[in-house]
């Protein structure tokens, strides 16, 4: 049986974070809060759904609030893809939400997840395009 590339590894776990995360209610992003169909291999940012609002009988989406991001493989965050995983909050609010969510992931990872408090209040959707 081959070995998986480090990549490989890293991306069957983003994949996998992000259907927990769908199944959840959260939405998932890239590291700066842009919204994603797929995860990217090393890392996955996770929105949170404000809802809709309607303009001028448009049903447009709110930008979503990004709550986090789960580092898998980042040298400057110390985040190594077999043995700490790092995950960025956003907010302070956040916090207990994504402690709960760790606690949830359904199966064990067997890594450490260190939980860094970057800013006291979430982050905003980043969206190329007016709705």
């Amino acid at each position: 049986m081959e070995e998986k590339t480090e990549e490989e590894f890293c991306e069957y776990y983003t994949t996998e974070i992000a259907n927990f995360l769908k199944e959840k209610g959260y939405e998932i992003s890239d590291m700066v809060g842009i919204r994603l169909d797929k995860p990217l291999p090393f890392v996955i940012g996770i929105l949170e759904p404000r809802g809709y609002y309607n303009l001028f009988g448009l049903k447009i989406r709110r930008r979503a609030s990004h709550i986090g991001t789960l580092w898998l493989d980042n040298y400057i965050k110390g985040a190594k893809p077999d043995s700490k995983w790092v995950l960025s909050v956003y907010g302070k609010d956040s916090l207990n939400k994504l402690s709960e969510i760790l606690e949830d992931f359904p199966k064990p990872y067997y890594v450490k997840i260190k939980i860094n408090l970057e800013s006291l209040k979430p982050r905003e959707e980043i969206r190329w395009y007016i709705f």
